[in-house]
């Protein structure tokens, strides 16, 4: 089988997403790709091994499965522990934007799920603007990185949305603790 160009992965993921319009099922599986509840393979069931490239969630903590998103080229989503097993040929941890990109996509695709749970259209309306800004790089103020916890329950290098990380803090400070800061 050819390898699949940048356009060809596109035009799957596009038509994906129209599928997912229509019907939750796929939906589910759209957002739990993003969530690291199982990935979309490209090549049909039994997908090739190939070299998988991985971030640490905590950055602090180990490089186990519980601990890493990985991701191959020849599936669309972040990997579960079965696939990242049964797909990886290699496990290569990436330092860059990647995996900060990755957490804030789960965010969103969680905070649009918990609002719009049973109404496809609704989350798409959510989620795909989101979508859109985190991957092309911008962050019009959506989203915050960690950088000092505080005493909240966010960790460093942790990516959150606006809304929660003012609400924690909120929270933080009525205690007479000490806030998060990001950027």
């Amino acid at each position: 089988m050819a390898e699949l160009s940048d356009k060809d992965v596109n035009r799957i993921a596009e038509a994906v997403v129209e599928k997912a319009a229509e019907d939750v099922g796929v939906r589910d599986v759209m957002i739990g790709s993003v969530m690291g509840k199982g990935a979309i393979p490209l090549y049909g069931r039994e997908t090739r091994k190939e070299p998988c490239a991985c971030c640490l969630i905590d950055p602090e903590g180990p490089n186990a499965p519980k601990n890493r998103m990985c991701a191959t080229k020849g599936a669309i989503g972040v990997l579960n522990d079965r696939e990242e097993r049964e797909w990886c040929s290699e496990i290569n941890i990436v330092p860059d934007g990647r995996c900060a990109r990755a957490r804030a996509i789960g965010e969103a695709a969680r905070e649009c799920k918990e609002k719009y749970p049973a109404d496809t259209t609704k989350f798409f309306e959510c989620y795909a603007p989101a979508f859109s800004r985190i991957t092309k790089g911008g962050n019009p103020g959506e989203y915050v990185t960690i950088t000092d916890p505080g005493k909240t329950t966010f960790k460093v290098g942790e990516i959150i949305s606006r809304e929660a990380f003012e609400k924690e803090n909120e929270r933080v400070r009525k205690l007479s603790e000490k806030p998060a800061t990001g950027r």
